[in-house]
């Protein structure tokens, strides 16, 4: 009964150790993401990791991070496509950035927000 107990006891060490593993390699690769400004990719790869350990505080905050990423890029891309004569692809675009953001239960903040509320603003006067 012992070397049974032994046996699935050795086999359960070792599936813990390689899924933290796993686990350590998939933050250590969601980490570089970031380093490159690969936002998208950061998300998709702490939302991966969040399905099977959820409770990770490290991938709660790197993905916290990447969604707060991809609105400033985002936010960025559409002021630039307002100033380049296309109102009209940065309202759609204004859109699918707070549909998203209501997705992700996040609200920019600081100059972030700022700046959103300065684009959706310019929306609605551009409206009228």
């Amino acid at each position: 009964m012992n070397t049974r107990l032994s046996y699935f006891g050795n086999k359960l060490i070792i599936v813990l150790l390689l899924f933290t593993l796993a686990c350590a390699s998939a933050h250590k690769r969601a980490r570089k993401h970031m380093e490159n400004q690969s936002y998208e990719e950061a998300a998709a790869t702490y939302e991966s990791i969040l399905r099977s350990s959820p409770s990770d505080a490290e991938a709660v905050a790197g993905l916290r991070e990447a969604h707060e990423k991809i609105i400033e890029s985002q936010l960025i891309q559409i002021r630039m496509t307002r100033m380049s004569g296309n109102p009209e692809g940065a309202a759609h675009q204004l859109l699918e950035l707070i549909q998203r953001e209501d997705e992700w239960k996040v609200q920019p903040k600081g100059k972030v927000a700022f700046t959103q509320n300065e684009e959706s603003e310019i929306r609605r006067l551009t409206r009228k």
